[in-house]
Order: structure tokens, then C-alpha cells, then sequence
């Protein structure tokens, strides 16, 4: 009669929390693909992006005419991609006698750097860049030959860190949650304990036995019930949990890795700007254009000049939203010279 009580707990999941490593394959399988938030912010950001139009007159003609050649928009589409996914995007500049024959995007796992050991500066140089073939060959890749574009990682020079890892804690709660509210769906119960009547007497053999049937119930999605028990709640349900409030939280925290405005991608009960317009035109600004420049850039020093004698440039008017604001500002600044509160070369300075 002095053996103490016998209560079984049911507990979910690990003692420790399991968070998504820290790799491309990994993180683009947990975020762009099963994690709807990140990709609609990708692919809001690519697609937008990929709108933009080429140049291909003057001294842009032969860059614009290469990337086009390259896939045009669906080339820009999967560099942006690739580079707010992985923080990375790898161009492969394939050349002959004549000039550059081809551009080939590399997957961001596919390709690392062998860094130059024996170089006399403080910071790291690529020696050569080591691509894997699609059969799973390695070969070489000389960085003449390659566009590398990155973001900013603060602990790495070489490799850039992607937006998507900054947001990969979210992701993964986010994650959790909806396999949560799945599991508690098709269960149709909370998570519980079962407690023995309080006069019972248990001996060790029992106890096992009872653990191993809770375990064997587990496994089969059978419930289990004792005689004489009393079940008792643990933790909270969906609702008092807060479980969908903070689905939608993280819904905007996602979007403000990407700098996207979370009414673009589904937040309708948060109006950060006072109408669908402005918020297009932010997305222009804080996502698809400071990417553009980069690209860009980017093309220009490895590619265009280097190669083609010839700067790629891009008409920003080309989408709706920042044509309409532009035809605003216009408006704005003829109506300021038309009244003599600016001058004709002030007017000329604003619409520059």
C-alpha cells in the first residue's frame, strides 16, 4: 500500500527543438517548397522582375542581344530565384575564338571555391571555382568565367547569405504549426495524459507493458483507453495556443525578409500602405529594383564590358506601376514650372 501512483504522460515530439540545416537543399525544400509565404515572395519578386525591358539599341545592343539569346526573362527570373534563395547565383560565361558563345546558370549546390592558399593578401581569392556536370562530374571553372553574384554574409567574403536563411526560423514554426493543425485534424483530439485511478497498484512488469501498448498505439494511429482512468489535457488546443494568430504573424515577418508588402501575398487584415498601387510600387523599389541594379552590375563588369564592349541598360518606366508614377512626378514638376516655383533646368534635374 506505500507504492506511489502510476501516471503515464503523453508527450509530443522531441525534448529539443529540430530546426532545418543550414544548406540550399535543404532550406529551398522547406521554404520555396513547402512553405507558401516564401514562395510567393520569390516568385512575386522573379516574376516581376523578369517584366523588365531590355535594351537593345545603341551600345546595349550586343549585351541585350546576348541575354535574350540566354532566355531573356526566364533567364532573370531564375538569377533572381537563385539568389534569394541561396544568397548566391552563378553564371557560367562559355566563350570561343569569336566571343561568348553561351551563359549557363549553375545551381547554387552545384558549385564551390578552391581558395588560392598560397596568396600574399589579408583576404581570401578564388583560385578556380569547382562545378559538379550533371552526370555528377566535377570540373573546373576559371573566375573569368563565371558571373558570381552575391548578397552581404557577415561571415563569409566568398559565399553571399540568402534572405530565406534569415527567415528559416519562421519558416520552420510556420511549418510546424500547419503539420501541427494537419496532425490535430486527423487525430481529432489535443495531446493528453493518462492518469491511473488513484487506489491502483502497479508493478514494473505492468508498466511496461502499458508503455510499450501506448507505443505500439502511437505507431498503428490507434487511440488507446485504460479502465478505472482519467484523461487529462496538456498544453493548449489550436485556438488557445494562438496557432493561426501566429501563422499569420509569420506570414509578415517572412514578407519583410523578402522587403515584400504582406498584402501582396495574401495579409489582407494588414494594410501597411493605403491602397493595392502604392503597394506595387513599394515592391518595386525594396525588392525587384536594388536586384535589377545588382544583376546589372554585376553583368556589366563580368560580362559586358570585359566581353562585349557593351553596357547592359534597362528602361525602369517599362513596368506599369513606376510609368504611372512617373507620369505623376512629370505632372507634379510642369505644374511647378508653369507657376515659376522652379526654373526649366531645376525641372530638368527633378525628372532626371
Amino acid at each position: 500500500g506505500n507504492r506511489p501512483d502510476i501516471s503515464v504522460r503523453y508527450v509530443a515530439g522531441p525534448g529539443a527543438p529540430l530546426w532545418t540545416e543550414r544548406s540550399y537543399e535543404h532550406m529551398a525544400r522547406a521554404g520555396y517548397t513547402k512553405n507558401s509565404d516564401v514562395y510567393a515572395c520569390v516568385s512575386l519578386i522573379a516574376t516581376t522582375g523578369k517584366q523588365v525591358k531590355i535594351d537593345r539599341q545603341g551600345k546595349g545592343k550586343a549585351s541585350g542581344d546576348l541575354l535574350i539569346k540566354a532566355g531573356g526573362p526566364s533567364f532573370i527570373e531564375s538569377w533572381l530565384s537563385y539568389i534569394l534563395l541561396a544568397g548566391n547565383a552563378y553564371v557560367e560565361i562559355a566563350h570561343n575564338l569569336v566571343g561568348v558563345d553561351s551563359l549557363h546558370l549553375i545551381q547554387a549546390d552545384r558549385i564551390s571555391p578552391r581558395l588560392n592558399r598560397e596568396a600574399d593578401g589579408k583576404y581570401p581569392e578564388v583560385d578556380v571555382w569547382r562545378a559538379l556536370h550533371v552526370k555528377g562530374m566535377p570540373y573546373p571553372i576559371q573566375p573569368e568565367d563565371l558571373m558570381h553574384s552575391k548578397l552581404f554574409n557577415p561571415f563569409d567574403p566568398i559565399i553571399g547569405m540568402a534572405p530565406l536563411e534569415a527567415a528559416m526560423l519562421r519558416v520552420d514554426a510556420q511549418n510546424e504549426g500547419a503539420t501541427l493543425l494537419k496532425s490535430l485534424l486527423q487525430r481529432g483530439f489535443a495531446p493528453g495524459w493518462i492518469e491511473a485511478a488513484k487506489d491502483s497498484l502497479w508493478d514494473e512488469p505492468q508498466v511496461a507493458q502499458l508503455k510499450e501498448r501506448m507505443r505500439q498505439s502511437k505507431l498503428s494511429g490507434e487511440e488507446l483507453f485504460l479502465e478505472n482512468a482519467q484523461y487529462h489535457q496538456i498544453g493548449f488546443s489550436p485556438m488557445e495556443a494562438g496557432v493561426t494568430e501566429q501563422q499569420k504573424m509569420t506570414k509578415r515577418d517572412i514578407a519583410s525578409v523578402f522587403h515584400v508588402p504582406p498584402q501582396l501575398i495574401g495579409d489582407t487584415e494588414t494594410q501597411t500602405y493605403s491602397n493595392y498601387q502604392e503597394a506595387r510600387r513599394a515592391l518595386y523599389t525594396e525588392a525587384v529594383f536594388p536586384l535589377l541594379v545588382q544583376f546589372r552590375d554585376d553583368w556589366n563588369r563580368t560580362i559586358g564590358i570585359p566581353y562585349l564592349q557593351s553596357e547592359l541598360t534597362w528602361d525602369r518606366d517599362s513596368f506599369e506601376s513606376t510609368a504611372a508614377a512617373r507620369a505623376e512626378a512629370t505632372d507634379r514638376v510642369q505644374k511647378l514650372w508653369a507657376s515659376g516655383l522652379i526654373t526649366q533646368n531645376e525641372a530638368r534635374r527633378d525628372l532626371e
